[in-house]
Parts: structure tokens; C-alpha cells; sequence
């Protein structure tokens, strides 16, 4: 139970961090998403607000650095942690603000490094001598000299400034996180918080959950051990545990068709010593009682006496022969090596064996392939049935993969004829031991085909098919 409880337990353990780490990774994926995208809405908002202070500066002709610095001043809001001002060789000549870190903006910032940066950018087009203003939006991957303080991430957009069609210079935005306002910071922290939580939880409800599951399958786990260890007893109609599942009452039914086979298997058993025990005793006690009667001078020791003590021999070695041929292919297992053979040759030879005038052939194909002896054996034990059944002619049809013989009759009711020692009625087996139609049935088996005897009408067919 312990090792059960333990594979449930990581299961159910593995599939609840599993969730949460999908669910804690889409979190902060969609954190990082929607910063981002805070960040771009407050830029955008600053760049209309600098566009109209721009705007009224052209518009007035008053439009110098003074001015440009003091429009992006004015245009800052408390979401805009800082500005940096590059001129055209890329040198810092204004920085005021923060990072969003809280690092004070130096104009003259003793470490630059140039990262590459992936921003919203606006190139603005100034004209001073027709007083105008025309703009491009772009999100573009760009160079930037930065100091150690600012990370890519910090600036939000970037302006180019373009004079008269001549480059003057670049602003650099920077804008606080949402994260930086304690309201929001609160609200998104205490989102957070459940999924910090949600493991701990996640690992006590997979425990229980291991913990009962592994304990209702134990109970069922021992149920079925024991009805089996009670049918390995020789026992039937054992009782089994309750299913819960329909797994498990997949597992019951397996187990009740178990418990018919077992029982089946069990009464043919009885039945089969039954039926040795009587087709053997009887040719050895009319062989007995002859011999008695040659001892005792009832029998003259003549060679008609000598010969009814060689037929019930020659019975007796035949129902042996039967029994150790069923047995030898009962322990075989297909597929056996299948040859082609001449089909007409092969129908002569066994009409030769047969020696009756009453069999109707019909051969279909010029090749057979299989195991000729096997094969041959199992059409003279149908021919064999099929003319003891009826007077009238049997009708024999080859083909190339299937024997059909066809014969007047009928069949009784509720007889498995490939049951070893089953008997039909007076017509099919009166000279059997009804053994013929079980060989022929395992020599099916071991060419991978079947055997099936039927009534049609007022015949009885009986067809092999490999």
C-alpha cells in the first residue's frame, strides 16, 4: 500500500504544481505584457501633450532649446519618472528625473554603455520656415548610449527631433511601473499572494487525495487477490469486491468469463476422463472376454476368433492414436510451414483412401497451400462424417484457401462438435469417438483458420477456411 500511496501521491502532487506553474508563468508573463503596455500609453499620452507645446511654439515662432526643454517639462505627468535629451553625436546634454529605480538622472553620467533597444519611436519634422509639424510613428530596434543606472526596459519611447530636415537630436522617455504606486503594488501583490499559497495547499490536497484513493484501491486490490487465489483452488462463482470504476468493473467481468472457462474447462476435463475411460474399456474387455473364452475352450482358436481380437486391437490403437494426435496438436502453436501442392492430385489421393463412389467433387483452383498431411487428415475425417451421416451422395468443393463438405442431415441442438468426445446424433457418429471434428478444428487453429458445421435447409455443411 505504501508504495502505491507514494506513486498516487507524486502524481496528484505533479498535475497540481504543474497547474500552478502554468498558472504563476502565465501570470507574470501577462505582467510583463500589460507593464509594457502601461508604459506605451503613458509615452503616448506624453507625446501628444509635447506635440501641442511643440506645435504652439512653431506656431508663435518662439521655438528654441529653452523652449523645447521647457515643453518637456511641462508635458511630464507623475507616471513620467525622468527625461534624457541626446544630441545628433549622441551626447547627453539634458537628463532630469529618475530612473525607475529611484537613481537621480545625470546629464553627465560617469558610466555609458550602448545597449540595443527596442522602443515606440516618433520621428518629429520641424519646420521653422513654413511653420509646421509632421510626424511618423515606428516601433524599431535602435543603438542607445546608456548609462549604468537605466536598464532597456526603463525607456518607454523615444523622440528623433528633425529641424529644417536636418537631425538635431534624440529624447529618451522614462516612465515608473505600475508596481511603483502603492494602491497598485497592493492590488497586484495580494494577486500574487494566492499562488504562493496554492503550493502548499496543492501538496496537503494531494496527500489526502493519494491517501484515500490509495486506500479504496487497496481494499479492491486485495478483493481481487483473493478471489483469484480462490479460483487457483479449483473454486467458482468467487465473490468479488465492488467496482468503483468502470475500469474496475472491466477488471470483474474479465474475472467472471475467468470463472465460466475455469468451470468449463473443469467439467470437459471430467467428461474427457469419462469418455476415455469408456472408448478404451470397452475394445479391452471385448479383447478380454475373447481371450477368456480361447483359455476356457468357449472360443475356438481359429483364425476368425484371432481376427475379432486383432479388429478390437486395431480399435483400440486407433483411439489412442486419435487422443495422442489431439494432445500433440493441442500443444503446438501457430502458424506451422504452409507449402503449395497440387489440389487435384491431392483430391485423388484422398478419394483413393476413401474409396467411395458417393462423393460429388469440385475443385476450384490448381494450388493449395498449407500442410498437406494435416490438410489431408481433415478432409477425410469430414468425408468420413459426412458419409456415415447420409446415403445420399456428399457434395466436396475446393478452393484455394477453403474445403466445403455438404451432406443430407440434421444437426441436434446445443452440441459443441469441436469439443473433444462430443456427440452428435446416431448418423455422425455411430463408428466415431468423436474426436475427428476437435483435430480437425486445432489443425485449423494451426493454419490460422477456422472451422464452422452448420444447417441449411435439409443439409448439413460443414467448411474449413484457412
Amino acid at each position: 500500500m505504501r508504495k502505491q500511496f507514494i506513486r498516487l501521491f507524486f502524481g496528484f502532487a505533479s498535475v497540481a504544481l504543474l497547474v500552478l506553474l502554468i498558472q504563476v508563468g502565465v501570470f507574470f508573463l501577462n505582467e510583463a505584457y500589460q507593464r509594457r503596455a502601461w508604459s506605451e500609453s503613458v509615452f503616448e499620452e506624453y507625446h501628444q501633450r509635447f506635440s501641442l507645446l511643440l506645435e504652439e511654439a512653431i506656431a508663435t515662432n518662439t521655438l528654441n532649446q529653452q523652449t523645447l526643454h521647457r515643453a518637456l517639462l511641462s508635458a511630464m505627468d507623475d507616471r513620467i519618472s525622468g527625461v534624457v535629451v541626446r544630441s545628433s553625436d549622441q551626447t547627453i546634454t539634458l537628463a532630469f528625473g529618475k530612473t525607475r529605480g529611484g537613481i537621480t538622472l545625470s546629464a553627465k553620467p560617469t558610466n555609458r554603455t550602448t545597449r540595443r533597444v527596442r522602443t515606440l519611436s516618433y520621428t518629429m519634422e520641424l519646420n521653422t520656415q513654413t511653420p509646421s509639424l509632421r510626424e511618423e510613428r515606428t516601433i524599431r530596434s535602435q543603438e542607445i548610449p546608456l548609462s549604468s543606472e537605466i536598464g532597456p526596459s526603463d525607456i518607454a519611447g523615444t523622440f528623433t527631433l528633425t529641424v529644417n530636415g536636418e537631425e538635431v537630436g534624440y529624447i529618451d522617455v522614462l516612465t515608473y511601473t505600475p508596481f511603483t504606486y502603492q494602491s497598485t503594488s497592493f492590488i497586484l501583490k495580494a494577486l500574487v499572494a494566492p499562488f504562493i499559497w496554492s503550493i502548499p495547499l496543492g501538496l496537503i490536497l494531494a496527500l489526502i487525495l493519494g491517501a484515500v484513493i490509495s486506500r479504496r484501491t487497496q481494499r479492491y486490490s486485495d478483493g481481487i487477490s483473493s478471489a483469484l487465489e480462490e479460483l487457483s483452488r479449483g473454486e467458482h462463482n468467487v465473490e468479488l469486491p465492488e467496482a468503483k470504476f468502470d475500469e474496475q468493473e472491466t477488471i470483474n467481468a474479465s474475472i467472471r468469463a475467468l470463472d465460466k472457462t475455469l468451470l468449463h474447462n473443469r467439467l470437459s476435463r471430467q467428461a474427457w476422463l469419462r469418455s476415455i475411460s469408456h472408448d478404451f474399456n470397452t475394445p479391452l474387455t471385448a479383447m478380454g472376454l475373447l481371450l477368456e473364452g480361447i483359455r476356457d475352450e468357449v472360443f475356438p482358436l481359429s483364425p476368425a476368433t484371432i481376427a475379432k481380437v486383432q479388429g478390437e486391437h486395431a480399435l483400440l490403437a486407433s483411439r489412442i492414436a486419435q487422443v495422442a494426435l489431439y494432445a500433440h496438436l493441442l500443444g503446438q502453436e501457430p502458424p506451422i510451414d504452409q507449402k503449395p501442392f497440387n489440389a487435384n492430385e491431392f483430391a485423388k489421393e484422398i478419394l483413393q483412401s476413401t474409396k467411395s463412389e458417393r462423393i460429388e467433387l469440385t475443385v476450384n483452383t490448381e494450388e493449395l497451400i498449407g500442410d498437406r498431411t494435416l490438410l489431408g487428415y481433415a478432409a477425410k475425417a469430414l468425408l468420413s462424417n459426412a458419409l456415415n451421416a447420409s446415403g445420399e451422395p456428399v457434395r466436396w468443393t475446393i478452393d484455394s484457401r477453403s474445403m466445403e463438405f455438404t451432406n443430407k442431415g440434421t444437426l441436434p441442438q446445443e452440441i459443441d462438435f469441436f469439443e473433444p468426445w462430443e456427440r452428435g446424433d446416431k448418423a455422425r457418429s455411430t463408428s466415431g469417438s468423436g474426436m475427428g471434428l476437435p483435430i480437425v478444428y486445432q489443425i485449423m487453429r494451426l493454419h490460422r483458420g477456422n472451422a464452422v458445421i452448420e444447417q441449411q435447409n435439409d443439409d448439413v455443411k460443414c467448411v474449413i477456411s484457412w
